[in-house]
């Protein structure tokens, strides 16, 4: 059973051991509370980089889900 609180918890648990979740991060703060927040869950299948969503610089074609969430906030 996921434990509830975030969308990494959610997508940690649908991607399984198997799985890499990457969470994508423009502001700095916000990076810095995304990453101690997997950490501190245990999410080891968690990533959160650093960049924006309208040039991500990751790579093309190397996911097979991508889920939005507060892109058009600013």
């Amino acid at each position: 059973m996921a434990r509830r609180g975030s969308i990494q918890d959610l997508l940690s648990e649908r991607v399984g051991s198997e799985g890499l979740v990457v969470g994508l991060e423009c502001e700095t703060r916000f990076f810095a509370m995304a990453c101690a927040e997997a950490t501190r869950r245990g999410l080891s299948n968690v990533k959160i980089a650093a960049g924006d969503a309208l040039s991500p610089d990751l790579w093309d074609g190397s996911f097979d889900f991508a889920h939005e969430r507060l892109v058009l906030m600013k």
